[in-house]
């Protein structure tokens, strides 16, 4: 990829990024890669065009894709939060691409400078768990916790992240609990919908279940996820 510096970027690359940020408000994730992706292999020096596509790439789990624009960002942005939030991305990503310990050592070079990042704590909990140490995570995971009294910017993610490892751990109930808390802040997030929906489909509670994955089908069409839904709808009326 070339990179561009001192330059204007064409009104027709504003005009798009403008128009992938609408479409990713309105969840439309594969519209935004369509539009976006043509502009990757010219103005990669671009970030809020590549922060607009990764989005799309991790909603849409590909990974492979996410990886290298990450990474991009990282070499690009001078703002030290945008670098921690891209980090915690990464490290995410890593992880679930089976690569925790590379994970991990990122999110360690992130406490040296912030102690007090409650999402640091809860993506450790989450890559520590992924290594099979679910003491170790459970303890990352309760600090982020409690670190949310001094700072609740980010407790739909510490939430999330506490949800996943009990949904892990089978405690669907602290699982259901955490969820809850989640869709307090955003009521349609997709991974909130997800966890509440296998937690109770997990608990033989099938018509709880049955409106989660509906949400899911409606707010996130023509997605993976919701050809998972439609699975598992049918499952839920199987098992009745």
């Amino acid at each position: 990829m070339k990179k561009y510096e001192n330059m204007e970027y064409p009104k027709e690359l504003v005009k798009s990024i403008k128009e992938g940020k609408s479409l990713l408000k309105l969840k439309r994730f594969d519209d935004v890669e369509k539009l976006l992706e043509p502009y990757m292999y010219c103005y990669d020096d671009n970030l809020d065009l590549l922060n607009a596509i990764v989005h799309a790439y991790m909603i849409n789990q590909e990974y492979e894709k996410a990886i290298p624009t990450l990474v991009r960002i990282l070499e690009l942005t001078q703002d030290d939060n945008q670098k921690n939030i891209t980090i915690i991305n990464l490290a995410m990503v890593l992880r679930i691409k089976d690569k925790a310990n590379g994970a991990i050592k990122l999110l360690w070079k992130l406490l040296d400078q912030n102690n007090q990042n409650p999402v640091i704590y809860s993506e450790l909990g989450l890559c520590y768990n992924k290594l099979n140490k679910p003491d170790i995570a459970e303890k990352h995971i309760i600090k982020s916790i409690s670190l949310l009294k001094r700072d609740s910017t980010n407790r739909e993610l510490v939430y999330l992240s506490a949800a996943e490892f009990y949904e892990d751990k089978q405690d669907f109930q602290k699982a259901i609990h955490y969820t809850e808390k989640a869709l307090n802040t955003d009521p349609i997030n997709m991974n909130g919908l997800q966890c509440m929906a296998d937690c109770y489909f997990n608990m033989e509670k099938y018509d709880e279940a049955k409106p989660y994955y509906k949400k899911v089908l409606n707010y996130y069409p023509n997605t993976t996820q919701s050809n998972w839904a439609l699975e598992q709808l049918t499952r839920c009326d199987e098992f009745k």
